[in-house]
């Protein structure tokens, strides 16, 4: 009987071991989750910025268009390189934020699966 009952505390010690590494693992996976709808949210406002400045280049390349002397056309289209010089460079800054996030997120969700399975 003696045996019996040591052999269940020990069950019941492996048990409880396991089950603290089951909830640890629960809690792990709900933080991956939130950091994964973080930068999903992240990545939603960068594509969201980028199209902001691509329609702002268009509205201010038609702004420009509509210029009505051949300097001020001329100063203009010096202006408007340089104005899209610079969005090109805002663009080119968020892609590169984009695709960190995304790479994040790839790293991420493998890391999730791996500890799921």
């Amino acid at each position: 009987v003696t045996d019996l009952r040591e052999k269940n505390e020990k069950l019941q010690q492996d048990l409880d071991k396991h089950t603290e590494y089951f909830v640890q693992l629960r809690e792990e996976n709900q933080k991956l989750k939130e950091g994964l709808n973080t930068q999903t949210e992240d990545m939603q406002q960068l594509r969201e910025e980028m199209t902001k400045l691509k329609n702002d280049i268009k509205t201010q390349a038609a702004n420009w268009e509509q210029s009505a002397s051949v300097t001020d056309v001329r100063n203009k289209n010096v202006k408007q390189d340089e104005f899209l010089k610079e969005q090109e460079a805002k663009i080119a800054d968020l892609d590169k934020k984009n695709t960190k996030l995304t790479e994040d997120l790839t790293e991420k969700e493998k890391n999730f699966r791996e500890k799921n399975e």
